[in-house]
């Protein structure tokens, strides 16, 4: 009979699959984005941009951070611009990506949809697969 290590198995994840560490720390930063942009964020009045950040500790995302950054636009107070941001490992190289633009209300609305987990991790994805060809 041949025996198995179940402790090497237990390790062994899929490809492309995100650790529950990891899950766990991006369901945190979008829950804290939330608060701060329902809080700060000014349809009227100027305000600092709002930066959330994680790092990132897994082996199938090529990036040593994850940011999230809310910012407000010069000339036009009302308009908002909401992206995503990856370091890559060596931290030469930055890859941004917006996620949504618009007024307050129109960033909200994308922060609060059901399945924004999704789709942030489908950008988180194919980011690190544009930083690990680096």
């Amino acid at each position: 009979m041949i025996g198995i290590n179940k402790a090497l198995f237990l390790k062994i994840k899929p490809q492309g699959q995100f650790s529950m560490d990891f899950k766990n720390k991006l369901n945190g930063l979008i829950k804290n984005l939330k608060k701060n942009a329902e809080n700060y964020v000014s349809d009227n009045q100027c305000y600092r941009n709002i930066n959330e950040h994680i790092s990132v500790n897994s082996k199938n995302i090529k990036a040593r951070s994850l940011a999230m950054t809310i910012s407000q636009d010069e000339t036009h107070k009302s308009q908002h611009l909401l992206e995503i941001s990856m370091l890559h490992p060596t931290m030469m190289l930055e890859i941004k990506r917006p996620l949504a633009m618009g007024n307050k209300a129109e960033i909200l609305n994308y922060l609060n949809k059901v399945n924004v987990n999704d789709l942030i991790k489908n950008d988180i994805t194919e980011m690190s697969t544009k930083l690990s060809n680096k």
